[in-house]
């Protein structure tokens, strides 16, 4: 009785009222923030001076179930977490029971006078009370003053407890708080790991279909200038091996002939795999820098046209060059390869013959190549496929005209590697105009 009615009587002084508009003060620290740790460092202080204790701190229980220093004043930290200075026994009694702890003298406290923490310490006014969420203690908060006896009331001791259950809820959100985005994070960590494992399969499946669509594509290629080599042998052995001599020699110089176009057409597949495979074990292909005659380069690569199995009497190659055109410094050998192989493309996919316009023009610092047909073109859609290494596409019209898919992409490094660039107009039934500039001095 003679405790409550002391309660009573504080509730009506000053004190009471300061310490009403404190705890509020803390209460709107304590949900100022989802930072727990920030937060009750910054209030340890406000409630070691509100309460005139020596010294305090926080403790709380980690997944281990260990007790783990939060905030703390005026004490050793590693002191606390060996429990030198500090009674053992009167933390574990709050913590274990559940239970508020207040000794005006622990010194002389039945209960802790024996303890050797106690005497040690010269430990006197102490108070400790536990944090407890839904009757489940998560830590404790603990103050004391070991200079004088009789500093804590139980009014104290109420003003500690409703600062524990502050905190003690403000604690918890903050832990939901961690565990909710522990979780996002997480979900969001499987999500992203999942769509990787996504695109990887999906890369892995283009990569193999385009794979096998490369190799049935190669094959066909190789297959091709193979048989027409070995019907042709074959027509020459028979007819030699049995004395017929049916063959004249004019047919002779043709088979020979068209011999050596299938040699030279596997040649060129051979060594654009080569380029390929070099490109991707990351060995880039060097330059052999030199002045070339660009006019006369020209003028060698239209004349071979000519002898191209896509070049039909209907096609009519047109050449606009300057006379004045400058030399430039540049690999004359892949210079004829970039022009020799659009000049096929413009061949190629004309069927139907037309006009080939060759176009150079040339500025101070850049010579800039045009070859323009009015064959199929390309369809909107595809033309993102260009320059991609294997990428074809068919329809109607295109299926039956060979190829690999590796030209324009070994095109492409090449005039990059010259330090160009390569673009296309294209219009579907109306032809393609390709175009690739070089500069006129390329740096070595």
């Amino acid at each position: 009785m003679k405790s409550s009615k002391s309660t009573e009587n504080f509730k009506g002084t000053d004190e009471y009222h300061q310490y009403l508009k404190q705890l509020l003060s803390l209460s709107q620290m304590l949900n100022s923030s989802l930072n727990v740790e920030e937060v009750l460092k910054m209030a340890m202080d406000q409630v070691v001076d509100l309460l005139r204790a020596e010294r305090g701190f926080i403790m709380l229980f980690n997944e281990k179930g260990e007790l783990e220093l939060k905030a703390y004043k005026n004490v050793d930290p590693q002191a606390i977490l060996q429990f030198r200075d500090i009674s053992r026994t009167i933390i574990g009694t709050s913590t274990k029971e559940g239970k508020n702890v207040l000794s005006v003298n622990a010194q002389s406290d039945p209960r802790f006078k024996d303890l050797e923490s106690v005497l040690m310490s010269g430990m006197r006014s102490v108070m400790c009370v536990p944090l407890k969420v839904k009757a489940r203690v998560i830590g404790v908060i603990y103050l004391d003053n070991r200079i004088e006896e009789g500093m804590f009331r139980e009014t104290h001791l109420e003003m500690l407890s409703a600062f524990g259950n502050q905190s003690a809820v403000a604690i918890e959100n903050a832990r939901l708080y961690e565990n909710l985005i522990r979780s996002y994070d997480e979900r969001f960590r499987l999500t992203q790991e999942l769509h990787q494992q996504e695109k990887i399969r999906l890369a892995s499946e283009e990569a193999n279909r385009l794979k096998s669509e490369f190799v049935s594509i190669v094959s066909h290629e190789l297959r091709s200038p193979l048989t027409v080599i070995k019907t042709y042998t074959s027509a020459l052995h028979r007819d030699v091996s049995l004395g017929k001599n049916v063959i004249s020699e004019e047919q002779k110089l043709d088979i020979y002939t068209t011999i050596d176009r299938e040699v030279d057409r596997l040649m060129n597949l051979i060594n654009k795999l080569l380029d390929v495979s070099r490109i991707d074990a990351g060995k880039p292909m060097e330059l052999n820098l030199r002045d070339c005659d660009l006019k006369g380069l020209l003028k060698i690569i239209l004349k071979l046209q000519k002898t191209s199995k896509f070049y039909l009497d209907s096609h009519i190659i047109k050449d606009n060059i300057p006379e004045d055109l400058p030399n430039i410094v540049c690999d004359q050998e892949k210079l004829s390869q970039i022009l020799s192989n659009l000049m096929e493309n413009a061949l190629k996919y004309s069927p139907g013959g037309g006009d080939i316009n060759v176009t150079v023009a040339y500025d101070s610092e850049w010579v800039v190549f045009s070859i323009r047909d009015k064959g199929l073109g390309i369809p909107k859609e595809h033309l993102g496929k260009l320059f991609k290494k294997y990428e074809r596409f068919e329809d109607e019209d295109r299926k039956t005209i060979p190829g690999t898919g590796l030209g324009l992409y070994l095109i492409k490094h090449l005039v990059d590697l010259h330090g160009g660039k390569i673009w296309v107009d294209t219009e579907q039934g109306k032809g393609s105009e390709f175009k690739f500039s070089l500069p006129r001095r390329t740096q070595q």
